[in-house]
């Protein structure tokens, strides 16, 4: 169940109490001007699908419109800012109240233009439908209301709904899992030399179990320390430098799990997950306790704890299990489902 199951503005509220960086942001953010409104694309002549897309990174172009090369339907695309997206589409510059979409498309209304999407799709009376886009623990968004949600599978689907009637899902599978398993068995360089997914970014735990986690793994492994791309604030980098200080080895090369080539561990790392789907030993660590909504998280993914008490070799001990790779191409299944909506 998540923590804020319908209250978007009370879980926004949790995100700001969670991050003193993220509070002086917003705080700065509301003595501007207002947000612009979204830049909008237009790929044929009367767009069927109006999809929202919260970042204009390469990784989230792709990720959020790779569903588009299954379906030649014509579609409109709301950006935060100008992209370009290819020969066959083109700026927008008409009323968006002049046109006739079926749905709209995005990942939530946490962000500005899922919101615009949203109201979009509410003043068309038309389905606002949200693809799953990462692992959910209780402190997810809560999913607009009368959404229908293309999710990794029934048991994230009932769990991101926590019991809400106006939810409706189709199964889709996850495109990083799917992409994974398409991938040739990542060969282990190292079996003795894991990595450890940080997470020092994340405010669904407090630092101070985060940090005291990850020096246990290393205390017990030697591993080396993968920091998060979000891991830059001042915090952060005071505590990698503590780190390294103390003799633990630091990689903050860009580069994929395969190429790590090593078994890796996290707190609840989708990293974790994505090893293990890509024939990479993995574990979670969590020093002492675990909260029980992280033992839930475990057990939902199927992940394997690492006991720090054992003595026994990393080659010796129970790693994760490959996830089920969905039959179908997640983008292809998505496309397929918008369609039937639209």
């Amino acid at each position: 169940m998540l923590v804020y199951s319908e209250d978007l503005v009370a879980w926004q509220k949790w995100q700001d109490r969670s991050s003193t960086l993220r509070r002086i942001k917003k705080l700065l953010k509301t003595r501007r001007k207002a947000s612009p409104s979204p830049k909008l694309y237009i790929r044929g002549d009367n767009p069927e699908i109006i999809v929202a897309l919260e970042a204009t990174t390469p990784s989230s172009v792709a990720a959020n419109l790779s569903f588009l090369a299954h379906t030649d339907r014509s579609t409109l695309v709301l950006a935060p800012e100008e992209l370009n997206l290819g020969p066959e589409w083109k700026e927008f510059c008409g009323d968006i109240k002049s046109l006739s979409p079926k749905c709209a498309v995005g990942l939530g209304t946490f962000l500005p233009v899922g919101k615009y999407a949203k109201e979009v799709s509410d003043s068309f009376g038309i389905p606002f439908i949200v693809v799953q886009h990462g692992l959910l623990t209780p402190y997810a968004p809560p999913l607009p209301r009368d959404t229908h949600l293309l999710a990794f599978s029934d048991e994230d689907a009932n769990f991101w709904a926590s019991g809400r009637k106006d939810i409706t899902h189709t199964v889709v599978g996850s495109k990083l899992i799917y992409a994974a398993s398409q991938k040739p068995r990542a060969a282990l360089a190292d079996v003795d030399t894991p990595y450890f997914l940080g997470q020092l970014h994340g405010a669904e735990l407090p630092r101070r179990s985060l940090a005291a986690s990850t020096e246990a793994f290393w205390r017990a492994t030697g591993a080396t320390y993968r920091p998060h791309p979000s891991e830059i604030d001042k915090l952060s980098r005071l505590q990698h430098a503590l780190w390294e200080r103390k003799g633990m080895r630091m990689d903050k090369r860009r580069i994929g799990l395969q190429e790590l080539a090593a078994p890796v561990a996290g707190v609840f790392s989708t990293g974790i997950v994505e090893a293990a789907a890509l024939g990479l030993p993995s574990w979670s660590v969590y020093a002492g306790k675990a909260p029980d909504w992280v033992e839930n998280f475990w057990e939902r993914y199927g992940i394997v704890r690492y006991d720090l008490e054992s003595k026994a070799p990393l080659s010796a001990r129970p790693a994760t299990p490959a996830p089920k790779a969905p039959e179908v191409d997640p983008s292809l299944a998505i496309a397929r489902a918008i369609t039937d909506l639209a």
